[in-house]
This record gives C-alpha cells, structure tokens and sequence, in this order.
C-alpha cells in the first residue's frame, strides 16, 4: 500500500491487513528513510519488531500496542547504546 495524499503521502506498506487494519507481518517504509519491519496488531507495533531510524540506529526488540517494551537501541555500527527493559 501507498499513501497517496496528506501527511503519510510517499509512505509504503508492504504486508498483511485485517479488517482494514495492519495486522500481522509488515515493512512500512517512510519517505524520510526510517523503516519498521515486524509484527503489527490493529494498525500498531506489536510482537518482535526492529524500527531503523533515518540516521542509521534501531531499536530491536518486543513492541506492545505501538510501545518499546523490551530490546535495544544500536548505533548505526551495531554498538549497543540502550537497554530497555
């Protein structure tokens, strides 16, 4: 799926949906190079996910309803920043 128009204009989602919602596996790319790839439930982040910021870090780990819960922040290099959790 691609935004077409407004604020989410130029983003993709690949992946599956659920009664109009993403849910399940998804990679969902921003215009502004950052990207999700994981697990989603009712349009949120949900399971085991990794968001890549557009300056390179990620987050790696447990999502819960669209909320870091437990995993990493890493440098671009892969250097352990943050635990959280």
């Amino acid at each position: 799926y691609v935004w077409k128009s407004g604020p989410s204009e130029g983003d993709v989602y690949e992946g599956e949906w659920f009664e109009d919602e993403r849910t399940g596996m998804g990679i969902h790319s921003w215009k502004s190079g950052a990207v999700y790839e994981g697990g989603y439930l009712k349009g949120k982040y949900h399971g085991m996910g990794k968001y890549t910021f557009p300056t390179g870090d990620c987050f790696e780990g447990e999502f819960s309803h669209g909320e870091e819960v437990k995993g990493v922040i890493r440098d671009r290099e892969g250097n352990i920043i943050k635990r959280i959790g």
